[in-house]
């Protein structure tokens, strides 16, 4: 599945279930499944089970995310590209500045 689909179907997925959020409200739930994620992992690093917790928080973040993303009318895919085009130009430039 490409970012583009994935945006479609959490899209297709909110009609459907008839569930929409205010983006204010989305923001506060993808920050608190970034929490859980950061919980568990403390918790749980070493835990060779983690894995599979930490699956499927990272599906909830990533679900939350792109439930953002769809309100604000950003395109992922083309911000993942800036995202790298960015972090190569800063891992290219001289030690201690940034591009």
């Amino acid at each position: 599945m490409t970012i583009k689909e994935a945006q479609e179907l959490v899209d297709a997925w909110g009609d459907k279930h008839a569930i929409r959020h205010n983006e204010l409200a989305n923001m506060a739930l993808l920050t608190e499944e970034i929490g859980k994620l950061a919980r568990r992992y403390g918790e749980h690093a070493a835990d060779p089970r983690f894995r599979g917790e930490a699956t499927d928080e990272i599906g909830d973040i990533l679900w939350a995310l792109i439930g953002v993303a769809n309100q604000t009318g950003v395109d992922l895919t083309a911000a993942l590209i800036r995202a790298l085009e960015r972090k190569s130009e800063e891992s290219e430039a001289p030690s201690g500045r940034k591009a």
